[in-house]
């Protein structure tokens, strides 16, 4: 009987420090998420422009379109910004380009923020042009006098 309760204790213990240390981080509010995203964004922006001269961008998060909040914030840049479901990518020539009305763009994109702390984060993002034209990055973001900031990025694929 006291070997029994011995187990079950050590068990009772074991799944007990599983779940301490399983303990998840939190997750950033959705607010704090955009903030991350759209610093990302504006960094690629320059970079997609300054090689291709698109006038539209589509923005893709997390393989899907970004929130109307996020989208809101691009508006005034002197190009059009819209959620990437307003593309399509014509195979002929691999260009993307505007579902209405053709007019050639880029994708740029930004994947899964992983939180390393309360200020700071990394993730994937890039963008997809013409051609065959396309880069993927890796970037670190911190936050730093209540802005958040692109403090490393790496290259990982250019096409």
């Amino acid at each position: 009987m006291k070997k029994q309760i011995a187990v079950a204790a050590w068990l009772l213990c074991a799944l007990l420090l599983q779940g301490v240390s399983c303990a998840k981080e939190p997750e950033f509010s959705a607010k704090q998420k955009d903030d991350i995203r759209e610093v990302v964004l504006r960094w690629l922006l320059p970079d997609t422009k300054q090689r291709y001269g698109e006038s539209v961008y589509f923005l893709r998060v997390d393989d899907h379109d970004p929130s109307k909040g996020l989208l809101a914030r691009f508006q005034g840049l002197g190009a059009s910004v819209k959620p990437a479901s307003a593309s399509k990518r014509l195979k002929k020539l691999m260009q993307v380009v505007d579902r209405k009305t053709n007019e050639k763009g880029a994708i740029l994109f930004v994947d899964q923020i992983k939180r390393i702390s309360d200020t700071k984060a990394v993730m994937e993002g890039g963008y997809i042009g013409n051609g065959r034209a396309a880069a993927f990055y890796d970037f670190a973001v911190e936050l730093k006098k209540g802005k958040w900031l692109v403090t490393k990025h790496k290259c990982t694929a250019v096409s």
